[in-house]
């Protein structure tokens, strides 16, 4: 899986599909597929248009994922790359909870 998206536009994505309070268990899967980019966190899902040049599915811990990027606040466009080792966003490598291949675009 890979995609580029704007940090905004993702922050925007996570805030429609996550409550303003994530807590500690709370997982969120990022799908990749056919230019366009899904966030689903606790059954809802939000979903927009991006730059895919790899189709996947990653899910990550919510919380854990947010801080992350909180600290690319001001850079213009993220580079993501999911695989069954890990996320990668830019040069920072993240722990994954699970790695799809093979993903099916969750329902709107």
């Amino acid at each position: 899986m890979k995609f580029t998206i704007a940090p905004a536009q993702l922050e925007s994505l996570i805030k429609a599909a996550c409550a303003a309070r994530t807590k500690k268990k709370d997982n969120l899967t990022l799908t990749a597929l056919n230019n366009r980019l899904s966030v689903e966190c606790n059954g809802v899902v939000a979903a927009s248009d991006a730059t895919v040049s790899g189709n996947g599915a990653v899910t990550v811990h919510a919380k854990s994922f947010r801080k992350v990027l909180d600290t690319f606040k001001g850079t213009p466009l993220l580079e993501f790359e999911g695989s069954a080792e890990g996320l990668r966003v830019q040069n920072f490598r993240m722990g994954i909870v699970s790695y799809n291949s093979y993903p099916k675009q969750p329902s709107e």
